[in-house]
């Protein structure tokens, strides 16, 4: 998933969010990147069934669900304000 989140965000073979991003501030778009980067590492890094990766190897697993959170914060926050959007969830089938 993260894989495909990055090609999205990336815009794929086109142009992307991250394309529009560094017009508007290329540090946010080069944080953004990196982090990407570390938490592919990390899950990559996790090498195994999760299953058994939690108990195995619990340490390994905290640093890519750390490295995951941290993209999702910098989604949610820095890459929103910057591109001067609001997110906000509204459930219509009462979920």
């Amino acid at each position: 998933m993260l894989l495909g989140a990055e090609e999205r965000f990336n815009g794929g073979s086109g142009v992307g969010i991250d394309d529009y991003l560094r017009t508007l501030s290329v540090p946010t778009a080069d944080r953004v990147k990196a982090q990407f980067q570390k938490a592919i590492a990390a899950v990559r890094a996790i090498d195994g069934p999760l299953d058994q990766a939690m108990t195995a190897r619990p340490l390994v697993v905290g640093q890519a669900l750390d490295e995951c959170r941290t993209l999702e914060i910098l989604l949610k926050v820095e890459v929103a304000s910057t591109l001067g959007v609001t997110l906000t969830f509204k459930s219509a089938d009462g979920d």
